[in-house]
């Protein structure tokens, strides 16, 4: 009785901590790749900054793994191993590796293709990184 109390109430936190998020930037790819192939695709951006901010807040997740680099420099990477109910994201802050002008902010997606391990399940050769305020939206 006490085994199944407990499944009960791990059950049901994890329903309650389970939430749906909306995002408004969309996942991105490269032109003429197979999607569901092994790829390794590089995607950049740069962005002006009159100042650094204290705190530049983006969720960031790719299909299957990213590396994600800021002005040359090595941030992160992922996302945690997820399924195509329920894809994982990070929220990193970003404003420790910003300058004031330009800043590149660029990121290594890789997709395993066909011959990926059993647990690392993908949809598309993808990336999606998107900003939390107006700031981080540019």
């Amino acid at each position: 009785m006490k085994i199944l109390a407990i499944l009960l109430l791990t059950i049901l936190s994890i329903n309650l901590c389970a939430q749906e998020v909306t995002f408004s930037a969309s996942w991105i790819s490269a032109e003429d790749i197979e999607l569901k192939e092994h790829n390794v695709i590089h995607l950049r951006k740069t962005i002006e900054l009159d100042k650094v901010p204290e705190h530049f807040n983006v969720k960031i997740s790719a299909d299957n793994q990213y590396r994600l680099f800021v002005n040359g420099k090595y941030v992160c990477k992922g996302p945690g191993r997820s399924d195509l109910e329920h894809w994982y994201y990070q929220t990193i802050d970003l404003g420790e590796y910003l300058k004031t002008g330009k800043n590149v902010l660029a990121a290594e997606v890789v997709n395993f293709g066909p011959r990926r391990g059993f647990s690392q399940l993908s949809h598309l050769t993808a990336f999606f990184m998107e900003g939390e305020t107006e700031l981080e939206k540019q």
